[in-house]
């Protein structure tokens, strides 16, 4: 199985921690915390498809 990375992200701290915040939040809508999930998973490197896996999407919504 080909395991594409995501895109390289390179965060500062100060994105980071909003995005931290974000992912965190109770009344975060949705697409928000999933795309802060995304994000902070992408900048640590994860494959797409593992991204996917741990966060029940599919990978074309990963690849967005």
């Amino acid at each position: 199985m080909l395991l594409h990375r995501a895109v390289p992200v390179t965060l500062t701290a100060a994105k980071r921690k909003t995005l931290k915040k974000r992912a965190r939040g109770g009344r975060t809508a949705y697409r928000d915390w999933l795309r802060a999930q995304i994000v902070l998973a992408a900048a640590r490197c994860r494959a797409s498809a593992r991204i996917a896996a741990d966060l029940h999407v599919t990978v074309d919504t990963v690849r967005k």
